[in-house]
């Protein structure tokens, strides 16, 4: 997954790359009721619903890798400056 891809999809939801967790989800969730194949509103489309379903999929993958990363790295470090300290 690209960067230009995630950001598409937070464009997708309208919502900033730099959001909360809770606007991203509140986003979501405004958008699946408005789109929903189901619902009764003049909006629903399931195409564009399966669009956002995917969209928001593909960045909680995003912020989950980086996550993963992060932690990644930092057990990297620690273990470097433990290495030092023992030699």
């Amino acid at each position: 997954m690209t960067a230009a891809s995630v950001k598409h999809c937070y464009a997708m939801l309208n919502v900033s790359a730099a959001c909360s967790s809770d606007e991203l989800r509140s986003a979501y969730l405004s958008l699946v009721k408005k789109y929903h194949p189901d619902s009764i509103s003049g909006h629903a489309n399931a195409d564009r619903f399966a669009q956002v379903e995917d969209a928001y999929r593909q960045i909680l993958v995003s912020i989950k890798h980086d996550v993963v990363f992060s932690m990644h790295m930092c057990v990297c470090i620690v273990y470097a400056v433990l290495l030092r300290c023992v030699i």
